[in-house]
């Protein structure tokens, strides 16, 4: 029994040698690409600085991750942003992250897309009684206390105070925490300051210019105003600024635009909230990287919206003022970043257009030349239109211009006098009296 297995294990061999030595090895399939995951982002308006550098770390770091990013702005539209949604789902995106322009207009928009499989990410503000994967957002009454505390900690007076609060429109949300924040810490330690406040419409900055300007030319005028966006802290700079009235007033601002650490700088402004907008967008594409693969995220705690539990994330928020403002390095580099692509963008926006105007008005002249007609004088002007054919623009010394049409290619133009070509073709001794008198060398004379 042994000899045969022996015998059968040699044969074995033997076939092994013969047949699977001479083959190459089997090649490894190929890894398969890695498929992209697809996120749409709608925000409700993205051209404060904050939203362009969410924007631009979030694009930066997905294309590390395998992540396409559909970036839909809302521009304050509530309907354009239904359409976004919508946009989202024709796009297979597999995840929304969306920042509510209404919350309220949003919900059955969210809800057909999400009946089409697209998961949701709330961030900032979470539609009313509805089903989301998560919350990312900041924690708006603690940065009404902190705007708060800035103020006690940096103004110092025996008197009471008269302090403004400019806010947004009263049907944001998240206007309501910012003012319930502010008047948590200014009615217990400044509960003899008046503080009046003022609705900003859509925080406009003209509006918030208006406001200010009305204050300080009346005979009340605040010794601290405190605004709650980008756009309305410009406005009270620049109110300020026109007035002369800056050593007057403490001005505290949200979200570090700009303009407004500029002013930190200089000595014109007191303080800002800052909202880490590169921390939300890393927040945010982990969070959707996570749900896209129905895995756990990293969230925090758990609200109640209405019959619903979301689990939520919560971005840090940071006092800003000029004795820490070196801590906004990275923030002021990519200002500067896109602040210099926005120039080099307008520039060549602005050629492209020049350039355009000049062939426009090019084409213009040369249609009029046209339907103009041939015109007298004669020049050593040419020019080539066409194969085999030229078209020969004459100019003379008094302004005309003649154009015509030429079959073949012109090599050469040779301009002479007509006074003394004509001499030239008259027979010998014979020359033109000019139509008065004799002749030189007459007789008669």
């Amino acid at each position: 029994m042994k000899i045969i297995w022996i015998k059968a294990l040699t044969i074995l061999i033997v076939l092994t040698a013969m047949f699977g030595c001479g083959r190459e090895p089997q090649a490894k399939p190929a890894e398969q690409a890695k498929e992209k995951v697809r996120v749409a982002v709608s925000v409700a308006n993205g051209q404060t600085d904050d939203d362009k550098i969410f924007q631009k770390q979030l694009t930066d770091k997905a294309a590390k991750e395998s992540v396409e990013i559909q970036w839909l702005d809302a521009q304050g539209d509530p309907l354009k942003q239904n359409d976004d949604i919508e946009k989202a789902v024709q796009n297979k995106a597999k995840v929304l992250v969306v920042e509510a322009v209404d919350s309220g207009m949003i919900k059955s928009a969210l809800q057909d897309a999400q009946k089409k499989g697209l998961k949701v990410i709330a961030l900032e503000l979470l539609p009313p009684d509805i089903w989301v994967d998560g919350l990312i957002a900041h924690d708006y009454q603690r940065a009404g206390e902190m705007q708060a505390r800035q103020v006690v900690q940096t103004v110092k007076s025996e008197k009471p105070l008269n302090i403004l609060i400019l806010r947004g429109s009263k049907d944001n949300p998240v206007e309501e925490k910012m003012v319930e924040g502010n008047l948590d810490i200014l009615n217990k330690d400044q509960k003899n300051s008046r503080v009046r406040i003022e609705e900003i419409p859509d925080s406009n900055a003209s509006t918030a210019f208006n406001t200010v300007k009305d204050y300080l030319a009346g005979e009340s005028i605040p010794q601290v105003i405190l605004a709650h966006s980008p756009e309305t802290t410009q406005g009270v700079l620049e109110a300020l600024n026109v007035s002369g009235k800056q050593s007057q007033v403490a001005t505290f601002g949200m979200g570090t635009a700009a303009k407004a650490v500029e002013a930190l700088k200089a000595g014109r402004h007191k303080a800002e909230i800052d909202f880490m907008p590169s921390l939300t967008a890393q927040t945010v594409l982990q969070a959707a990287v996570k749900i896209s693969k129905d895995e756990p995220w990293e969230y925090e705690e758990q609200v109640q919206n209405g019959t619903h539990n979301i689990m939520v994330k919560m971005i840090p928020l940071r006092s800003i003022t000029a004795e820490n403002i070196d801590i906004l390095k990275d923030k002021l580099e990519i200002m500067q970043k896109l602040k210099l692509g926005q120039e080099k963008e307008q520039a060549a926006g602005q050629k492209a257009q020049q350039q355009g105007q000049e062939s426009a008005e090019s084409g213009q002249q040369g249609e009029n030349q046209s339907q103009a007609g041939p015109q007298p004088g004669t020049s050593g002007n040419k020019t080539n239109s066409g194969k085999g054919k030229s078209v020969v623009k004459i100019r003379t010394k008094d302004g005309g211009i003649f154009e015509m049409n030429i079959e073949g290619e012109v090599t050469g133009i040779e301009v002479k006098d007509a006074a003394q070509e004509s001499d030239k073709n008259k027979p010998e001794g014979q020359e033109d009296s000019g139509g008065e008198g004799p002749a030189e060398g007459d007789s008669s004379q």
